[in-house]
Formats: structure tokens, sequence, C-alpha cells
């Protein structure tokens, strides 16, 4: 999903949190989720695009 999307989805269209918001909750999800949080297989960055979810590490 793109930033944009993730932005629209969790906060809506009106509310703009800054940019480290959701590098924020990214960081928190993947501290829950990851067997290690350095080196993610689960919840990946694309650069220049967003984040991916593959499920199958």
């Amino acid at each position: 999903m793109s930033r944009d999307q993730l932005f629209d989805t969790c906060w809506g269209l009106e509310h703009m949190p800054n940019s480290r918001t959701l590098d924020q909750h990214i960081s928190q999800l993947r501290k829950r989720i990851e067997v290690d949080s350095k080196s993610p297989t689960l919840i990946k960055t694309v650069q220049g695009v967003g984040y991916r979810y593959d499920p199958t590490g």
C-alpha cells in the first residue's frame, strides 16, 4: 500500500498526521509481529512507495 492509502485508511482524508506518525506505527507493529524487527520479513518497506505485507516472509 502506498503511504497515502495508509494515511487515508487510518486517519481519513481530512486529517494529515506528520510523516513520521506512520513510520512510528509501523515500527511498533513490527516489534510486535516480527521475529527480528530490525530485519523485517512480514512488513517490508517499498522505497518511494510505502509498505508491503508478505505473510510468507
